[in-house]
């Protein structure tokens, strides 16, 4: 049993693998459980702060340069370091204070790699973020779990049929397969990377035969390891 009380849980991993759901019924479980939850996402910190709007805004805009990894990941750097202050305020200022995050460090490093982008020049500009995260782990506990499909097929399959449901347009990173392909490899050596050493982090395998319910108990099995233990007392929805 992990002897550090978490109080801060990533859902990381690469698209198309249901981590928005997982992060949704894990919050309403918390909830319910009596905790005060803060929901963060991608760019870090509360989407209603104006400072992560205006910087999501430009980082999605259909003008900025899509072959510009190092000021992507700039911009990530930023906007996370921002939401890190939040959640810490937060968690400073709530006792039963709990963090829920969707996507973290693993992501902006395996897809920035995919990229092209050195593992050298990536830890030159998220090493702020890393650092002030070790802290946070070693104050509160910060578990990164890290969603990994067992083929690259399947979840660009369920992205497609997603845009295709939705009409939102598939983002550029997610048309490649060999893209993907990189992604994944990547993942799935996470937690060899010796910048990352003093995380927290556990790979989850997916598989297409995966229902819902089969990924929360895979979920559920590492929450248990860390002592984040709660009533599974809601039905789980069908959609991913």
């Amino acid at each position: 049993m992990y002897r550090k009380k978490i109080k801060f849980v990533t859902v990381d991993g690469s698209d198309g693998l249901g981590k928005t759901t997982q992060l949704t019924q894990l919050k309403m479980l918390l909830k319910n459980g009596g905790l005060n939850i803060h929901d963060t996402r991608l760019l870090g910190g509360d989407k209603t702060d104006d400072f992560q709007l205006a910087l999501r805004t430009v980082l999605l805009h259909d003008k900025f340069p899509s072959d510009s990894v190092e000021l992507e990941e700039q911009l990530f750097a930023m906007t996370d370091l921002e939401g890190i202050k939040i959640a810490k305020k937060f968690l400073e200022d709530n006792e039963d204070a709990f963090i829920l995050k969707d996507r973290g460090i693993c992501s902006h490093l395996v897809y920035a790699l995919a990229k092209g982008m050195t593992l050298e020049a990536l830890i030159e500009c998220h090493k702020d973020v890393i650092k002030e995260e070790e802290l946070l782990n070693d104050k509160y506990g910060v578990l990164n779990i890290v969603m990994v499909p067992d083929a690259v097929e399947w979840p660009l399959d369920r992205i497609r049929k997603r845009a295709e449901t939705t009409g939102e347009p598939i983002v550029e990173r997610l048309e490649n397969i060999d893209n993907q392909e990189r992604v994944i490899n990547f993942l799935k050596q996470i937690e060899n990377y010796d910048i990352l050493r003093n995380l927290t982090i556990e790979v989850i395998e997916v598989s297409e035969i995966d229902s819902i319910q089969d990924v929360q108990k895979k979920v559920n099995s590492v929450l248990e390891k860390y002592d984040i233990v709660y009533p599974n007392t809601l039905e789980l929805s069908e959609e991913a």
